[in-house]
């Protein structure tokens, strides 16, 4: 009987000296989002840098409307929607606005 218990402390003993040990050192990035919402921090082209991550812009909509990338500025509130796998994002801009309007061009 004092054989068989000798087995399962054997093989807790074997079970808890763990892995081998070696570290790879390779760190890989961290996925990108596939939903994010923030305000753009940098705009250079068709890039945007939002929530210190940067986005390639595949197409820009408003309301249902698309809009060309030229009408992104720095401190627009905006929606992203990406593909883990793809490099390039969706983006939609925030309805709402933030800031003292100005000026109004067009009919009332």
């Amino acid at each position: 009987m004092k054989r068989y218990a000798i087995f399962p402390l054997l093989s807790l003993a074997i079970t808890a000296c763990g892995g081998s040990g070696e570290e790879s050192g390779e760190t890989s990035a961290p996925p990108t989002p596939s939903a994010v919402e923030g305000k753009i921090q940098n705009v250079n082209g068709s890039t945007i840098t939002v929530n210190n991550r940067p986005y390639q812009v595949a197409q820009l909509e408003y309301a249902g409307h698309n809009l060309s990338n030229e009408a992104l500025e720095a401190d627009m509130m905006v929606s992203l929607n990406t593909s883990s796998r793809a490099t390039s994002a969706n983006v939609q801009l925030d309805p709402t606005f933030t800031g003292k309007i100005t000026d109004i061009n067009g009919k009332s």
